[in-house]
């Protein structure tokens, strides 16, 4: 295995809802052969690889920056001899909001990177980066699979039909859609809907809502749960979660993943209101008892196959093909 030098912006990761990127940082850092660096003002990388290799006898063989999302926060980088220090080193880059390819590309330029790491297909994105000369490979989604599991309920179902995540009719507009549809529902039906408010994208929102153990608790006492991809239809962790928690998906099945067909009970990324809520209804007219069958087992697959220790051995699968 190589030695990998991972860098990234952790004091601002630590600041977002979710924590799965830290913990999978955190998790990273206990292999050997992986050392994590927090991009900061007042240090260089330089400096950072001298000490490193002076206290433990490490130094790295390949370099991967861990970038977001397209805001300048993200994309610049606090190292200044970042593109002059171990340039003969592979550098890879991850960029999880790879949709916004236009900041993508001129970073992997910019920055002198030989691959780009996706957490998702999409083949008319993944096109468009190999005709501007971007190497590409799908590193996606990992979850921590001793917080996100199945659970015993010994009483059954708490809820019926479960919705998490941030509302926004441009970024998630089926989401908004299934808000709606529960709103309605919550007047006029006896459904058990439980509804966990996301409180946006801003510094101090971090401890505003149920994550982790909390999170997959309630996803896992929840017998439905309503999941969107993007309005980019890119797949988002929700696809994971849920089922390693032990709830069936109700949602849109993004087009790149046609294998998640008979895995979860399908609601078309256009539907309706009224499509939405026939699709709820028939759920709970017993109609899809044989995909709430198959999405455990699906649960459990995934378990395996987007632990982190999955993802760990997948990285250094790529590295390997790579050099």
């Amino acid at each position: 295995m190589k030695n990998i030098l991972i860098i990234a912006k952790m004091d601002l990761f630590k600041e977002q809802p979710s924590n799965n990127r830290v913990d999978l940082l955190n998790f990273l850092s206990t292999k050997p052969n992986i050392k994590i660096m927090n991009d900061k003002e007042g240090q260089t990388l330089k400096s950072w690889i001298t000490k490193t290799k002076k206290r433990v006898k490490w130094e790295p063989e390949v370099i991967v920056y861990y970038f977001l999302s397209k805001q300048e926060k993200w994309t610049t980088i606090a190292l200044p001899d970042f593109n002059k220090t171990m340039t003969e080193l592979p550098r890879y880059m991850i960029f999880e909001d790879s949709h916004y390819y236009e900041t993508a590309i001129p970073l992997y330029k910019k920055y002198k990177f030989n691959l780009l790491l996706k957490p998702q297909k999409k083949k008319k994105l993944d096109d468009h980066y190999k005709k501007k000369g971007v190497n590409i490979d799908y590193w996606g989604y990992f979850i921590d699979d001793s917080k996100f599991k199945m659970r015993k309920l010994e009483n059954g179902f708490k809820y019926d039909i479960l919705l998490y995540g941030f509302i926004n009719k441009l970024a998630y507009p089926l989401r908004v859609r299934f808000f709606e549809v529960l709103q309605f529902l919550n007047q006029r039906s006896n459904l058990r809907i439980k509804h966990i408010p996301h409180p946006g994208y801003y510094k101090g929102a971090v401890n505003k809502m149920p994550k982790n153990e909390e999170l997959s608790k309630i996803i896992n006492e929840s017998r439905f749960t309503l999941v969107t991809s993007s309005s980019y239809q890119i797949l988002l962790k929700k696809y994971m979660e849920v089922p390693m928690s032990g709830s069936t998906m109700i949602g849109d099945i993004p087009p790149d993943y046609p294998e998640l067909n008979g895995k979860m009970i399908e609601v078309k990324n256009n539907a309706t209101h009224d499509e939405i809520i026939k699709v709820i209804k028939s759920c709970f007219e017993n109609k899809y008892i044989e995909i709430e069958q198959e999405s455990r087992r699906y649960g459990l697959e995934l378990s395996k196959l987007k632990s982190f220790n999955a993802g760990y051995e997948l990285l250094n699968t790529i590295i390997i093909n790579k050099i």
